[in-house]
């Protein structure tokens, strides 16, 4: 990585950052400039001859880990190829963790737990989804979880008021980078598909079994616990007292439960993660055929460690096999 000028962390945060050991969280809004603080930040550590550890929740505009994960590194030179194929990665499954909370907040904890044991300073980049109950709430959670020793705000003073009021008394407030130009959605949706594109470069056809499709995260229970059945050309997914059903049959229903279709034509192109028998995750796919016959998937996927797949979740997002993003997938649900 380029050396910097420390002077321009500002003699603030310059002081803190002499002597200190633990967890640093950015928090802020959309092109604040955490991650060029993070690259900073990280270049002084290592200028000192220090260890850190770099955990990046930002699902849409990564900088470590693929996009749709929460990603962890250990820099050392730091370039893309470094960055993008880490082993080291949670798959939350979109570009906005609005509807994904939970995951993104439990995962970041996961990883910066990991990274303790191995680096002095782990530096945590969080999103730029900020504003309103859902993000204030997966901040209040990451900060929880995480228990950083310094949080740095770079925003207006107002914007932190509520942590302030949360007792977050570790917070460092710093103004917005002056440098930071706005980005437009297309620019940011350019920029994963970029990082997709070069991601899917190094992708194989991989087939598993279409019993191992899971619609949950191992996350949750409900990964171990769900039930697969074939029957009447179609394939039912069963947790609880809920259903899902894997037909190209329009009239297909599921009598007194709730259940939920989709036809493997609208799973074709769905991007997911492929994990090992324990539940780790191994690394990326997009889904190529679903089989009903056979009863196999068929996976363009890549393999970030040197292990074979056997589980496979999908996302909400689909892409092309080179990385351009082409829609998005949802069940459609029914009530009976």
């Amino acid at each position: 990585m380029e050396n910097i000028d420390p002077s321009s962390l500002g003699e603030e945060l310059l002081n803190r950052l002499q002597t200190f050991s633990g967890v640093i969280l950015l928090l802020g809004g959309v092109d604040r400039g955490k991650t060029t603080l993070a690259f900073r930040i990280v270049n002084f550590f290592l200028s000192q001859g220090k260890k850190v550890a770099w955990v990046d929740a930002d699902l849409g505009q990564s900088t470590v880990g693929p996009p749709t994960t929460v990603g962890l590194g250990f820099p050392s030179n730091f370039s893309l190829e470094e960055r993008l194929f880490t082993p080291y990665f949670h798959f939350v499954g979109d570009t906005s963790p609005r509807n994904r909370i939970t995951s993104t907040a439990v995962f970041t904890h996961n990883l910066v737990e990991r990274a303790h044991a191995r680096t002095e300073v782990v530096l945590v980049d969080t999103c730029g989804f900020f504003q309103g109950e859902a993000a204030l709430y997966l901040k209040t959670l990451q900060l929880r979880l995480t228990q950083p020793e310094l949080v740095i705000g770079i925003g207006e003073k107002e914007e932190f008021s509520v942590f302030k009021k949360m007792g977050v008394n570790q917070l460092l407030e710093l103004p917005p980078a002056a440098e930071i130009s706005p980005k437009k959605a297309i620019e940011r949706r350019s920029y994963r598909e970029h990082l997709f594109s070069v991601y899917f470069s190094r992708a194989q056809n991989l087939v598993l079994d279409l019993a191992n499709f899971r619609l949950f995260l191992p996350l949750y229970p409900s990964f171990y616990c769900q039930k697969t059945f074939f029957s009447q050309g179609a394939v039912k997914f069963c947790w609880e007292d809920k259903v899902w059903v894997l037909t190209e049959r329009v009239d297909f229903a599921v009598r007194g439960r709730r259940f939920f279709k989709a036809s493997p034509s609208e799973l074709y192109r769905v991007l997911g993660c492929l994990y090992n028998e324990k539940g780790e995750e191994i690394g990326l796919g997009v889904i190529r055929e679903v089989n009903l016959e056979g009863k196999k998937l068929t996976v363009w996927g890549v393999k970030a460690q040197a292990q074979n797949p056997v589980f496979f979740v999908p996302g909400r997002v689909k892409l092309d096999f080179t990385g351009r993003e082409v829609g998005r997938f949802s069940w459609h649900g029914s009530a009976v």
